[in-house]
């Protein structure tokens, strides 16, 4: 299993577009976490507040996790992407 992890300043549009991405690689989804990324446990979508995003699965078929990570980070609002081995 791996993991790809981010912040998004607008959490559900990056979360669509993760999931699509992970879908076009390949990849076998297994779980996803949203929490805020402020003091807050709510994340608010109406104010797109910043959150934190995490996202775990196995790898399938000749693509590399840090392929995804790249694909991610390349995203307008994407921050402090991590990938790496759950």
């Amino acid at each position: 299993m791996h993991y790809t992890a981010f912040t998004s300043d607008d959490p559900i549009q990056h979360l669509s577009r993760a999931l699509s991405e992970l879908q076009r690689i390949g990849f076998l989804m297994r779980e996803v976490t949203v929490t805020s990324g402020g003091a807050s446990a709510i994340v608010d979508t109406d104010q797109n507040s910043p959150a934190n995003i995490r996202i775990l699965y196995k790898i399938a078929g000749t693509s590399q996790p840090e392929t995804y990570a790249k694909r991610l980070a390349g995203l307008h609002g994407v921050h402090h992407v991590e990938s790496g081995a759950a």
